[in-house]
């Protein structure tokens, strides 16, 4: 079993309730949000690359069930 020195203390403190809400705001105010929905909406098309693999593990898995 592990114990916990004094060096583990600053990564321990950071996982505190309050220091993790303080980084999320920081995280959250700095992302640019308009830009990240544009970008998912842009990935998130299907694409034929992305088609045809899921053709192809469905058929892998259909033929591995007989």
């Amino acid at each position: 079993m592990s114990t916990l020195s004094r060096k583990d203390l600053p990564t321990l403190r950071r996982l505190h309730p309050v220091y993790f809400r303080r980084w999320w705001r920081n995280m959250v105010g700095q992302t640019d949000h308009e830009t990240v929905i544009e970008q998912a909406t842009n990935d998130g098309r299907l694409s034929y690359s992305y088609a045809f693999m899921v053709f192809v593990s469905a058929g892998v898995a259909a033929t591995h069930r007989c």
